[in-house]
């Protein structure tokens, strides 16, 4: 099967999220209520409705027919319901105390179900990205159902197991370098600290500025702005054409995060083909 095509779950989850989020976005910049009111029906549609709704698993995601019914690499597509999240918080006005109270039901047993599958377990084990997105699904779904213990916790495994593993002491994700497309993977994994980082903010965990051993993720974010500032210090894969949009968002959090004119460098060397970016308004 084609897994790229609108017949697919995958499909539909990815376009749900996108015109979700986007909606969100659209209502709380401009509170015109035509875009809260699409968002509404779609989050009703995907979280609330019994006849429609989505269960609160990922159990069969990227399985493979005839041999696997599901695997916990799948978790990864469910990074997509963060921003969906996201736009819950943004149109809250618009919706009712069932309907809102129907939608964290539905995170919280998916939270549940992430921390206590075979499917999450796996996910968790992964030393890459997948392990990094597994920690901002968690750490986020956790804040927005209340659950700041479990957020903490989770923090705290970000900090100890990913930080140091992940990153060496000049910031190289040699997990993600060792890819056939290891600028997207650098960056994909980046964008996940992006979140965790403001999610530690919001309990009291530093993720920012966690280091051990030399290895932190602020050496993590200036190996990226060195390639961006100097692009022949990457010597990784140079028939990969490099996706900058990723990068650019990373830039900016580390520019907003650390007082560190490097990152001030990188994003003036990438504003001006970002400028229409939505993202330039969040910072």
């Amino acid at each position: 099967m084609d897994t790229k095509t609108s017949a697919t779950d995958k499909q539909r989850m990815i376009t749900f999220a996108k015109d979700v989020k986007n909606l969100g976005l659209a209502y709380y910049f401009t509170g015109k209520e035509r875009y809260s009111e699409k968002a509404k029906d779609q989050l009703i549609a995907w979280f609330v409705d019994p006849d429609t709704r989505m269960n609160p698993n990922l159990q069969y995601a990227q399985a493979i027919p005839g041999i696997v019914d599901g695997r916990g690499i799948g978790i990864i597509d469910s990074r997509l319901l963060i921003g969906v999240m996201d736009s819950v918080e943004l149109i809250k006005p618009e919706l009712n105390d069932d309907e809102y109270n129907a939608i964290v039901k539905w995170y919280t047993d998916f939270t549940h179900w992430l921390v206590t599958s075979d499917n999450g377990f796996e996910e968790d084990n992964w030393h890459n990205n997948h392990g990094t997105w597994f920690d901002a699904q968690v750490v986020a779904f956790s804040i927005f159902t209340n659950q700041i213990d479990q957020a903490k916790q989770r923090l705290r495994i970000t900090q100890m197991r990913r930080i140091g593993n992940q990153f060496d002491i000049e910031g190289k994700q040699h997990a993600e370098l060792e890819r056939t497309k290891p600028w997207h993977y650098s960056n994909f994994n980046l964008e996940a600290y992006n979140l965790l980082g403001h999610y530690g903010e919001l309990v009291g965990v530093d993720v920012w500025n966690y280091s051990v051993d030399k290895h932190s993720l602020k050496n993590g974010y200036k190996y990226v702005s060195s390639a961006i500032i100097n692009p022949e210090s990457w010597t990784y894969n140079d028939k990969e054409k490099k996706d900058m949009k990723t990068a650019y968002i990373n830039m900016l959090t580390a520019k907003d995060v650390y007082n560190d004119s490097e990152f001030d460098k990188a994003v003036s060397e990438l504003k001006e083909e970002h400028q229409d970016l939505i993202d330039n308004l969040l910072f």
